[in-house]
């Protein structure tokens, strides 16, 4: 599909109306005329409902019969009803505030030089869910094609996922800090010569108290990720070959070809995890 910015009248036809696009919990068609300064409510309602469920889009400017589109309205007026003036009366009336919410205007040449569509599309919420329409102080959610009150459960439930999610986030980006100098720490003592001996105290690789004691933390991570302490059983057992190899030396060591490749894949394994917390702290933001 097209990037929405990138949406014209065209596109709404072909692809939504000739195209036979059905409704879905995903998908709202409404008409131009419900999108109006008198009465905001359902504006509030609808927008709230998509977040609180799977997230989705509402196209104002297609009209529908039975849940299936029937061709494009006369639009809205875009001197009177701004993109400006939509942000202002969902920040003002949803809290918390939506986060992941686009707001765009498809222009409708053939139904005048001011007329457009309106599409508002939002992503599922998640560390700020669950969110309350204040216009009548109720939670909804999208359902069945509709916009229905949520029940006390699922209030409940949205908001454990809410705060297990923004738990999650927070422990990711601990243990990516952790994994991120376990990493230098390996890339660098990689770099150093091989050849002399040196003292054995700049070859260990120092683990943190809280990366040790991260292990409870994991399990909030996914299945698949939960690989950020099998790193620290490489670095234990590079540190403890360089604290018994060459005994004769006393304080110092030699960094051999078989600890390099052991520091290299310590290092290997460091990016391969800090890329997956990456991963999930980007798609918080």
């Amino acid at each position: 599909m097209k990037p929405l910015q990138e949406w014209d009248e065209a596109f709404l036809d072909q692809h939504f109306v000739k195209g036979k696009i059905q409704e879905s919990n995903a998908l709202d068609y409404k008409d131009s005329r419900s999108l109006s300064k008198a009465d905001t409510k359902e504006l509030c309602k609808d927008t709230s409902a998509f977040a609180n469920a799977g997230g989705g889009m509402i196209i104002y400017g297609i009209t529908e019969d039975k849940h299936e589109p029937t061709g494009i309205d006369q639009g809205t007026d875009r001197t009177a009803i701004t993109k400006e003036w939509i942000e202002d009366i969902l920040t003002s009336n949803i809290r918390p505030k939506i986060e992941d919410l686009e707001i765009v205007m498809v222009p409708l040449p053939s139904k005048g030089p001011n007329q457009v569509a309106v599409v508002l599309r939002m992503a599922q919420a998640t560390a700020m869910a669950p969110h309350q329409n204040e216009k009548d102080n109720k939670y909804y959610r999208r359902h069945n094609f509709k916009s229905e009150p949520m029940r006390d459960h699922e209030v409940r439930d949205a908001m454990r996922r809410s705060i297990a999610f923004g738990r999650k986030f927070g422990l990711a980006w601990n243990i990516l800090v952790e994994v991120r100098r376990l990493r230098a720490a390996a890339a660098e003592r990689y770099a150093m010569p091989g050849n002399g001996h040196v003292p054995r105290t700049t070859l260990i690789i120092g683990v943190s108290n809280d990366l040790r004691a991260s292990g409870e933390a994991v399990i909030f991570l996914e299945k698949k990720d939960r690989k950020a302490l099998s790193v620290l059983a490489e670095v234990d057992g590079y540190n403890s070959i360089i604290e018994t190899v060459d005994q004769g030396q006393r304080e110092n060591a030699r960094l051999t070809e078989a600890l390099k490749r052991k520091l290299y894949e310590i290092e290997l394994r460091a990016r391969d995890i800090a890329n997956k917390l990456e991963a999930i702290i980007d798609s918080y933001e």
